[in-house]
């Protein structure tokens, strides 16, 4: 029994020993994105900095400072990171996909979130630390730091919602109904505002609290785009970008 044991450690171990690896970035694309020395393009896990101006689409505010930022980061350690892998090496455009960190334990999404100069993304199954990211961007947005200071990342109530709205918003509003179809879970605020929850996704809810969300305020985050039966839908993919108000 105890060798078994034993065995089963090491395994785990080394399975966690293969999640990590050591490289060199070669150059900094934005505040998100490296190119390392082997030449793959890596997009930090956990979060989004504001773009910067990309042929005929003007640059975002902070988008620099985000970029400037990162590239002080790396610099200091001479440009050598440590990688961490999640349960998705790659993202839909080939992306590789990690946890970067200074080679003496700083984690880089956790620093920009902390700095303001990005917010919390959450895509499951990539989830490994979305307690300490979100706990370092809720320290930002407390302190109106970086983009927690513009007008677009300030929260909006659905009443105030305009068709026209796009990108990312911080949303809040009483839920009007829970409601559930084959493929989603809806938590509709109204004729202008709805929030899909795919099923695939549900695994990282607790269904019982989104049955009780029906009255409740509540406050989402994420990127807004016209719907079909409402104005304006956002997707929830993690609980992390939900906060119950009442």
């Amino acid at each position: 029994m105890l060798a078994w044991l034993l065995a089963l450690l090491a395994t785990g171990c080394q399975a966690r020993e293969q999640q990590r690896f050591s490289t060199v970035v070669q150059r900094v694309i934005d505040g998100d994105t490296v190119v390392l020395r082997d030449g793959r393009h890596l997009r930090l896990i956990g979060m989004d900095t504001p773009e910067l101006p990309h042929e005929d689409q003007p640059g975002e505010p902070l988008a620099e400072a985000a970029r400037r930022s990162l590239e002080a980061l790396l610099r200091e350690h001479g440009y050598r990171v440590e990688g961490e892998y999640d349960r998705q090496r790659k993202d839909p455009h080939g992306r590789t996909l990690a946890h970067l960190f200074t080679p003496n334990g700083v984690n880089l999404t956790e620093t920009l979130l902390r700095q303001g100069l990005a917010s919390l993304v959450v895509i499951p199954p990539n989830v490994r630390y979305v307690e300490r990211y979100a706990a370092a961007e809720r320290q930002a947005r407390k302190a109106r730091r970086g983009v927690w200071r513009l007008p677009r990342f300030q929260p909006v109530e659905v009443s105030e919602l305009l068709p026209t709205m796009r990108g990312f918003h911080v949303v809040r509003g009483q839920v009007r109904r829970v409601a559930r179809s084959r493929k989603s879970v809806w938590l509709n605020f109204g004729k202008r505002f709805s929030v899909r929850i795919d099923r695939r996704d549900l695994p990282w809810f607790d269904e019982r609290t989104l049955d009780r969300l029906q009255g409740r305020r509540v406050e989402v985050r994420g990127l807004v785009w016209p719907g079909r039966e409402t104005n304006l839908q956002m997707r929830l993919r993690h609980p992390a970008l939900m906060t119950i108000l009442d």
